[in-house]
């Protein structure tokens, strides 16, 4: 099977700019969490947290209005996939006898972008290049 990957490059205003990286802000806030809930979970309790009881506990807060106005549903529920899959790939590992290494160069750090790509795209500091 063959994937095409298309990479469009993207010039926002500076409304839209913020309002991207508010969106990038609570992604990251919302993998942190969840991340340091499983783990105060298992230390604590020896009892893990799985994908939907987390899922379950984002729609409290976005019945509490938390987060960006105009995030989506799944935008949010993204960084916890990932987290679940992250775990699955590491347990995976785990069983099968292979060691942990170091994390891998590419970093993804919002739904679908690497980070490479985002934050050329995103940075404040490309607008002050532009203007030299």
């Amino acid at each position: 099977m063959l994937w095409r990957t298309y990479r469009y490059r993207i010039y926002p205003t500076v409304r839209l700019r913020l309002a991207l990286e508010a969106q990038l802000g609570f992604a990251c806030q919302l993998y942190n969490a969840a991340l340091e809930q499983r783990r105060y979970e298992w230390r604590g309790r020896r009892r893990s947290v799985t994908l939907y009881q987390q899922f379950r506990e984002l729609t409290a807060v976005r019945a509490a209005g938390l987060g960006p106005a105009n995030m989506n549903c799944s935008a949010m529920r993204d960084p916890i996939r990932r987290l679940d899959r992250a775990f699955a790939a590491f347990f995976r590992r785990v069983k099968a006898g292979v060691k942990p290494s170091a994390r891998s160069a590419v970093t993804t750090v919002s739904p679908g972008i690497q980070a490479g790509a985002f934050a050329t795209a995103v940075s404040p500091y490309r607008e002050s290049a532009r203007s030299r």
